[in-house]
This record gives C-alpha cells, sequence and structure tokens, in this order.
C-alpha cells in the first residue's frame, strides 16, 4: 500500500525523518502572515524525493477531490484546517502546552483552552515526541522518540577548538533554550551559533545542510541548554552532533541522554560546564573518546529503525480506526443496501503490497507474523523468498479469506480480543 500523506512544512528536519516511511508526502507552505508563506528551508534539509511541495490552495484541491489518504498535522492551526475533511488524522505535539504558554506571554488559560480543543481532536490520533510532552499535555497518544540512523554520519574530527551552538530563536525562546545559561558558558570562549537567532551576534544560519554537517566534523563541542522545566533534554540538533561523534556539554535535564564524564559533561553548575568546555578545547583526544560514546548513545536509544516502525504501526492503526469508526457510522439502510449489492467486493486498501513493510523487514527473517495482514498482499511479496513461513492475522471477513489463498496460515479476528 502507498499512501498520499497531507502535511505542513513546519519542521523541515523532522518532515525528512518521516519522509524515510516511504510513502509520497505532500508538504503544504503555509501563509504565516498576509502574503507571507513559510516556503521550504534547503539550507536546513534538502527536499526528499518522495515529497511534493504545495501551496495552500492546491492541498485543498487534493483533499476535494480524495486524494489525500492521511492527514499528519503539526499544531492546531494545521487541524483547524482540515477539520471539515472525513479521513486518518494524526497530530504531533512537539512543544509543551505550558511552554506554548509562557512563551505567549501567559495570556490564554490553559483549561479553557484544553475544552475548546476537545471537538477538534475527536477521532485525531495524537503521538508525542517525548513522554514528557505527553505529561504535560495530560492526554492519551503515543510517543515516538526521533529516531537518528547514526551510520549516515559520523566523520567527527573535532580539528578546530571551538564550541558549536545550534537553534533558532535561541534568545527570544530564553525560558526553553535557555539562552542566558549558554552566554554564560560561553563568556570568553571561541564559539559559533548556526541558526535564525537576529538578535544573536554573528550567528547565521547555516549554508546547507552538508554545511552544518562540516561544523558538526570540525568544532570540537557542542553546547545544549534546553530548560528541564520547559523542553526535553535533546533535540534533532543534539542527537544529530552526537551521531556525528561530538563531546556534549549540556546544563541538567532529567531527560537528557548525557552522563557526566561519560558522553560529555552535564551539570547545573556553569563554573564547572566553563571548565570542563576548557579541558576538551585543549584535549581533543578526550574529545574524540566522549564523542564516540555519545555516537553509541544515540544508536540505542534514539534508533531510526524504531521510529520508522513506531510510526508505521501509528499510521496503519489510524486507517483502520477510521476504516471501522465509518462503517459504525453509516445508517442501517445502506449497510443493508451495501451488503446486497457489493457482497464480494473489498476496499482497495486491503489489495496494496505494504512497500514500507517490506523494507524494513531483514532480509534472513524466516517467521513472519503480521497483525492486519489484509488480503495477503504482502506476505505474498515476502514469501517470494520460498524459505518464509507467514502468518496473519485479519478483521476484515472477505480480506481474511483472500489472505488464506496465499498465506501458510491466516486468524480471523481481532487481535486485542484473541
Amino acid at each position: 500500500m502507498h499512501l498520499k500523506i497531507l502535511s505542513y512544512n513546519w519542521h523541515e528536519p523532522y518532515l525528512c525523518l518521516l519522509s524515510k516511511i516511504g510513502h509520497t508526502f505532500l508538504i503544504v507552505e503555509p501563509e504565516i502572515s498576509e502574503g507571507n508563506y513559510r516556503h521550504w528551508d534547503t539550507n536546513m534539509r534538502p527536499i526528499p524525493n518522495n515529497v511534493i511541495l504545495l501551496s495552500e490552495e492546491e492541498a485543498i484541491s487534493q483533499l476535494d477531490e480524495g486524494d489525500v489518504d492521511l492527514v499528519i498535522a503539526h499544531n492546531i492551526k494545521d487541524l483547524v484546517k482540515i477539520y471539515e475533511y472525513s479521513l486518518p488524522k494524526i497530530i504531533v505535539f512537539h512543544n509543551k502546552l505550558n511552554t506554548e504558554i509562557e512563551l505567549g506571554g501567559n495570556i490564554v488559560d490553559r483549561v479553557d483552552y484544553l475544552n475548546k480543543l476537545k471537538p477538534l481532536l475527536i477521532n485525531v490520533k495524537k503521538i508525542f515526541i517525548s513522554e514528557s510532552k505527553r505529561n504535560d499535555w495530560n492526554m492519551d497518544g503515543d510517543v515516538i522518540l526521533p529516531g537518528i540512523n547514526v551510520d549516515d554520519y559520523g566523520g567527527y574530527t573535532g580539528i578546530k577548538p571551538s564550541v558549536l551552538r545550534v537553534g533558532n530563536m535561541i534568545k527570544e525562546r530564553d525560558i526553553m533554550m535557555g539562552f542566558t545559561k549558554s552566554e554564560a558558558i560561553l563568556s570568553n570562549i571561541s564559539s559559533i551559533t548556526l541558526g535564525q537567532n537576529p538578535n544573536i551576534l554573528g550567528s547565521r544560519i547555516s549554508s546547507g545542510f552538508d554545511d552544518l554537517l562540516c561544523h558538526y566534523r570540525s568544532l570540537r563541542v557542542y553546547l545544549h541548554t534546553t530548560s528541564n522545566d520547559y523542553e526535553d533534554g535533546y533535540n534533532l540538533s543534539l542527537l544529530e552532533a552526537m551521531a556525528v561523534g561530538m563531546p556534549i556539554i549540556s546544563i541538567a535535564n532529567k531527560t537528557s541522554p548525557i552522563n557526566d564524564g561519560i558522553n560529555g559533561y552535564i551539570s547545573n553548575d556553569v563554573e564547572y560546564l566553563k571548565r570542563c568546555v576548557a579541558t576538551l578545547l585543549e584535549d581533543r583526544d578526550l574529545a574524540i573518546s566522549l564523542g564516540q560514546s555519545a555516537r553509541e548513545t544515540v544508536r540505542e536509544k534514539f534508533s531510526q529503525t524504531k521510529f520508522l516502525k513506531l510510526w508505521l504501526k501509528s499510521i496503519e492503526t489510524v486507517i483502520i480506526d477510521f476504516l471501522e469508526n465509518s462503517s459504525k457510522e453509516l445508517p442501517k439502510e445502506n449497510i443493508s443496501l451495501k451488503t446486497e449489492q457489493e457482497d464480494t467486493s473489498m476496499p482497495q486498501y486491503y489489495k496494496h503490497v505494504r512497500d514500507d513493510v517490506v523494507s524494513l523487514v531483514p532480509k534472513d527473517a524466516t517467521d513472519i507474523l503480521e497483525i492486519g495482514c489484509a488480503a495477503g498482499m504482502t506476505g505474498r511479496e515476502l514469501k517470494k523468498n520460498s524459505d518464509v513461513y507467514f502468518a496473519g492475522v485479519e478483521i476484515d471477513h472477505k480480506a481474511a479469506l483472500e489472505a488464506k489463498k496465499v498465506l501458510d496460515c491466516v486468524i480471523e479476528g481481532n487481535v486485542e480480543t484473541l
């Protein structure tokens, strides 16, 4: 099965991670003010091959024509735009609500805001990028940590004795990004800041992803200062720096992946961190050693394979839930009429090979169980390897009957009640 997934251009690095799922992504370049659009920034990431950029008008046309299979929203404004359309929907929560309220000047009442959101979130699957974000919103939903393929990075030399800081609007979001503490740590120390930071002298936007990688690889140390109360102890920039092999200097944060003296240095003591920076700027071998441990931390705790598998599972779940809810909402007379006229039919959804799943199955796998095997087309594709034994579970009766023709074993029913 190959999906057309509509989403919005708010976070190029995260969208690039999502694009590795393998479907077609229709990315809307939204209007952020009258006549001002948030176009894809190729300085942050190149456009993936399976991403198609759309205007909001083009997106509405695709939605009206029924050419979209799924929407992934990244904020409430996205959800408002597609509220009237009946299709599977996911919203990703990238930030804490308390942080957004604080940054907005505390003019929004949290309880009132959450009550107003309830109608928008009906039948919308919620995904949080961390457990702390889910706890802050106090909602049910899946937690999917970001995933980095360490093998795509590497190449650290640390040849330049300087500190790297990466982020957008760091000073303006001080309570979240820890600008004040980072400035204290960097006092009288050579450093470079990359990102959109109009109020930080010398900061510039990277000239492309290769430029960003060059800085990760050549500068000695990476500084990370996100606030424990308002943000996680990591973000994609930190994980990328670690994946390259940079040692990390970090302000203490409950969710930080940094262990003091193991893959970097972490503390609430600014003076201690200044001394650690000085040590690393003088000792490149120590920096290389800590950086290698940082790479392994990302490999173990922020696996790209796990990220993709969890996303694929969430997408599968939201589509199945949508189909089941849609059938429940049909008037009884329509259901009986459809049964009489289309008894031998089966939705096309069940008949596709899931290329996204096939790509994730190890080549040496011989015993495979697929939950939600549909008509067995994915299993049939994998059974081209004669050594594979393929079993499936499928809730749809007609799809299960078809799957039994091509798979080794098929159980019909709901996996949660079998």
